[in-house]
């Protein structure tokens, strides 16, 4: 599938926000694995720190530092989840 990290950001908030919508906010989340452990270590540092939303301001630099870049196959992927 080739997510990026802004995928998997922008994955995170709509889930969020359904999960508040839906079910008074719970959300349960789980990992399957992934071929490149630093990669897998990034979305979850993403995620994690976008559902806490706590993120200090002298982290923000280091937080926005774990998105990779978009692959050129497939650059609309973080817009396609967002709409």
């Amino acid at each position: 599938m080739e997510l990026t990290t802004q995928t998997y950001e922008a994955l995170i908030v709509r889930l969020h926000e359904a999960a508040h919508r839906l079910c008074r906010g719970r959300l349960l989340l789980f990992g399957g694995g992934g071929y490149h452990p630093q990669t897998v270590a990034r979305c979850w540092g993403v995620m994690l720190g976008r559902l806490a939303e706590c993120v200090p301001a002298q982290r923000r630099a280091q937080f926005a530092a774990l998105h990779d870049e978009p692959h050129a196959e497939d650059p609309n992927a973080a817009q396609a989840v967002e709409q």
